[in-house]
């Protein structure tokens, strides 16, 4: 134990015992605390010596800061935020820019507020707040003016959250009431001047000439059209054609009736007469003598009633229809039959087949009458399928002339509201905040200041001092080796 531990007793000059050891490490922390303790100490001495240069460097520092916020000139700032409502004046779209294009919105309104922002920072609106609030004036050189401007728009600053359909204002100067002022300008030659670029001159002008233009082409187009169809007895085209069409179909189905029934009546006169040919004269004139008595008063009675038809027909189609002409046909073969008076084979014959034969005859006129209207009707057909083509060309005139009017009327109306809106100054920008009037300094910003004054002597009073222990050291080992 005695070879593993080795104590020495050291006495310092203090009186005091320190005991040192080879085989626990107490001797390494006692020594690493007393080098802690002495490192403070000989900082504190070194601050204490040199106390008075730290002194008078922090009070200097401190000095020249508070006098620097004394003599520091001060700047008033004023703001104001405006309200971007998303499209052009958010009632009406200039009629002569409309594409009909749909557009995203978070496009839209990225591109609207970058378009603003561009406005709020253009030349003329920045010269035109310099000439109304005479800023930097009087300008006694030409270059004097561009300096305002140059200086307005350097102590300008004008910004717009992400995000955000806002738009903020701010500008510096040594006065509340300038800084004011400026704004308030700035905003209001900003909505005059997003009024003028977002108008068109002359828009209104335009559309109503167009428009009356249209107007009378449009009229112009509808008195053709109306007269074509007055010349040519149309009310309607496709109208007319189905009537036509209705027309040959009845009258293609009548005359093959008319051939059937034509044919019938035909081959019955064939078979009476060589049925009466081939009987005896006794048979034939005894047949003929029976006839008389009712046959003569049917006959009559007949032709009063074939009579009567044909009065009844000639006050509704003209002496040439088809069904005037048969009944006409039918009186007169009744009347030759009442006209015989002594009948022979003959007339015997001719007594019975009579009416047959006048069938025959009405069935003929009326197939012919039938085709002659056939005929016409395909000639009607055709005339038509040529005036179609004038009223069709007239009809999509009008319509053509219709929806330019139609269209021309409507940016018309939106001209029209586009020149009221200028004219009352209505736009799609909205005043959140007007220019703020702020009487306390922007800057220079005193508490800020004074903190980082004090930090700044404070550390350099520090700093000084070793940096003094460090020349003075450097200064007495440069004597001692001399």
């Amino acid at each position: 134990m005695s070879e593993t531990l080795q104590r020495t007793a050291i006495s310092n000059g203090n009186g005091d015992t320190n005991i040192s050891g080879n085989g626990n490490g107490h001797h390494t922390a006692a020594t690493h605390a007393t080098a802690t303790g002495g490192s403070i100490r000989d900082m504190a001495g070194t601050l204490w010596r040199y106390r008075r240069r730290s002194f008078v460097f922090f009070a200097v520092v401190m000095t020249l800061v508070v006098v620097g916020l004394i003599v520091c000139p001060r700047k008033y700032t004023s703001d104001a935020k405006l309200f971007v409502r998303l499209g052009r004046a958010s009632v009406t779209l200039d009629p002569t820019v409309t594409t009909g294009q749909v557009m995203g919105v978070e496009t839209s309104r990225e591109a609207e507020i970058n378009s603003l922002l561009e406005v709020v920072n253009s030349r003329t609106i920045l010269d035109r707040v310099v000439e109304e609030t005479q800023f930097g004036a009087p300008y006694i050189q030409p270059l004097d003016r561009e300096k305002a401007i140059i200086r307005l728009k350097k102590n300008l600053s004008i910004w717009s959250p992400k995000r955000s359909n806002v738009i903020g204002v701010e500008f510096e100067s040594d006065s509340p009431q300038k800084s004011q002022t400026i704004v308030a300008t700035l905003v209001d030659v900003f909505r005059d001047e997003h009024l003028r670029v977002n108008s068109t001159p002359g828009s209104y002008e335009f559309f109503e000439g167009q428009t009356a233009a249209i107007k009378a082409e449009l009229d112009d187009a509808s008195s053709q059209l109306r007269d074509a169809k007055i010349k040519f007895g149309i009310g309607s085209v496709d109208g007319r054609r189905d009537t036509l069409q209705k027309q040959i179909g009845e009258n293609a189905q009548q005359l093959a009736d008319n051939i059937t029934a034509l044919s019938a009546v035909r081959a019955k006169i064939a078979q009476l007469e060589k049925g009466l040919e081939s009987l005896p004269s006794p048979v034939v004139r005894q047949f003929v003598k029976g006839l008389p008595a009712d046959a003569e008063n049917n006959m009559r009675q007949q032709l009063y009633n074939l009579q009567t038809l044909e009065q009844e027909l000639l006050s509704n189609y003209t002496e040439h229809h088809p069904r005037v002409v048969a009944i006409r046909e039918q009186v007169r073969g009744a009347e030759r039959i009442l006209g015989s008076e002594k009948p022979d084979r003959s007339q015997a014959t001719s007594a019975v087949v009579l009416t047959e034969l006048a069938n025959e005859k009405s069935l003929s006129a009326q197939r012919a009458a039938l085709s002659r209207r056939a005929d016409q009707l395909q000639k009607e057909l055709a005339d038509l399928n040529r005036q179609e083509v004038q009223i069709v060309e007239l009809e999509r005139q009008v319509r053509l002339l219709e929806g330019k009017y139609t269209t021309y009327t409507q940016n018309l109306e939106q001209a029209r509201i586009d020149r009221e809106l200028k004219s009352d100054e209505i736009t799609n920008i909205g005043v959140i905040q007007p220019a703020s009037l702020v009487l306390k300094p922007s800057n220079p910003k005193k508490g800020l200041t004074l903190v980082l004054g004090f930090m700044f002597a404070f550390g350099g009073a520090i700093a000084l001092g070793f940096v003094s222990e460090s020349l003075d050291g450097s200064a007495a080992k440069s004597n001692a080796s001399h």
